[in-house]
């Protein structure tokens, strides 16, 4: 296991990188040292897992951390159609999933640059990470379409996604520095905390100032 800190800043979050490669090699550079690279210049920190292949096959939960599907539908190696099988069973189970198909990519595409459109894969990635409230869109970031800048009167809004276990206090002490702030959110996300006692793991919420 190898950790890849982050580059100038740091977003606090943090990515497990499982290289793929099959079942007899990994694919330690493509789809593992390149990402972490990748992963650490955007703020996050990367921890590069070398693992045994073949690994038993993982169940879909409401636990199931949430989920970033990218594919290629002339993937000469695995079907689409097992990747669609996994979307539908995550959002059956209720886990927050977000799934990207391109008519053309192959397999094994990574982070190198071709002329195609799924090249841009990361910049759909950070977005989604933004979405999910891992990390904070900024001005100039790649994830916004031409560069554009938001006014200068205007914050990005925080979003954060509940982890499993993980309770209010310990959410209002990440974002405040002090455990007595929960209120807040609360106030926030009507809709979303029915029970201050009890929220959901996946439930998506709002982090005011």
């Amino acid at each position: 296991m190898t950790v890849y800190s982050p580059k100038e800043k740091n977003t606090r979050a943090a990515v497990v990188v499982f290289p793929g490669g099959g079942y007899r090699v990994l694919a330690i550079d493509l789809e593992g040292t390149e990402i972490c690279d990748w992963l650490a210049s955007r703020g996050i920190a990367a921890v590069l897992l070398k693992y045994r292949v073949p690994t038993p096959s993982v169940g879909v939960y409401r636990e199931s951390p949430p989920t970033f599907l990218l594919q290629a539908q002339n993937d000469p190696v695995d079907n689409v159609n097992n990747a669609l099988v996994y979307y539908i069973a995550l959002k059956n189970a209720g886990v927050p999933t977000e799934m990207h198909l391109y008519a053309q990519g192959k397999h094994a595409f990574g982070l190198r640059r071709t002329e195609l459109p799924i090249t841009r894969w990361p910049a759909l990635a950070e977005t989604w990470l933004q979405t999910i409230g891992m990390t904070v869109a900024e001005r100039n970031s790649p994830a916004m379409p031409g560069g554009q800048m938001p006014p200068e009167t205007t914050k990005p809004q925080r979003f954060h996604l509940v982890r499993r276990g993980e309770t209010l206090s310990e959410i209002s002490n990440r974002y405040y520095g002090s455990t007595g702030q929960w209120r807040k959110i609360v106030e926030a996300d009507r809709g979303a905390v029915k029970d201050p006692n009890m929220v959901r793991s996946g439930t998506r919420l709002i982090i005011p100032d």
